[in-house]
């Protein structure tokens, strides 16, 4: 196949095999464990996007969707509260439709994200909204990372892992 057909309507057939497959995977285990989905917001190369990803034991990590931003933002509008939770209804009802199998939808401590919980859980009586910890826990290792010693400890840590990984490179090229 040439790349306009790798780049089109492959890719395109193995996204839906994909989704298909984890989706279905994802709906296996809801009658039994429910589902819990959760959200972000992300820049990646200037691109705004958020997350839509959906768990339960029988599926840790489902992706749902990646939702583009850009034109939302070139607008002049924010990823608020409203925004955020127009772009979780459609999904949540796309996979549960009769509001019986999504009990949790976490988002990080963000006020706005937690708004978004709280208008999600208007749509969704069922939904219990969290709060994901891994957001908060790297805020607060951040502020402890300017503490001046423990910031000397870090630049050091990095300089040794710099010097191992060099020395590290070097070996493996003189056993080649």
């Amino acid at each position: 196949p040439n790349r306009a057909d790798v780049g089109g309507k492959y890719l395109e057939a193995n996204y839906n095999s994909t989704r298909a497959k984890t989706l279905d995977k994802l709906l296996n285990g809801a009658p039994i464990y429910g589902i819990c989905l959760y959200g972000d917001g992300a820049t990646i190369r200037k691109y705004p996007l958020i997350n839509i990803l959906g768990s339960n034991p029988d599926s840790p990590s489902c992706m749902l969707d990646v939702v583009d931003c850009r034109d939302h933002v070139a607008k002049g509008l924010k990823k608020d509260a409203w925004f955020i939770a127009k772009k979780f209804l459609p999904i949540m009802r796309e996979i549960d439709p009769k509001k019986m199998l999504i009990h949790r939808v976490t988002f990080d401590g963000d006020a706005t994200d937690q708004k978004a919980g709280k208008l999600i859980a208007e749509y969704f009586p069922r939904v219990t909204v969290g709060i994901g910890i891994e957001h908060t826990v790297a805020l607060i290792f951040e502020k402890f990372a300017k503490i001046g010693v423990i910031n000397v400890l870090i630049l050091f840590a990095k300089e040794v892992g710099l010097f191992v990984g060099f020395v590290s490179f070097f070996v493996i090229c003189q056993l080649l």
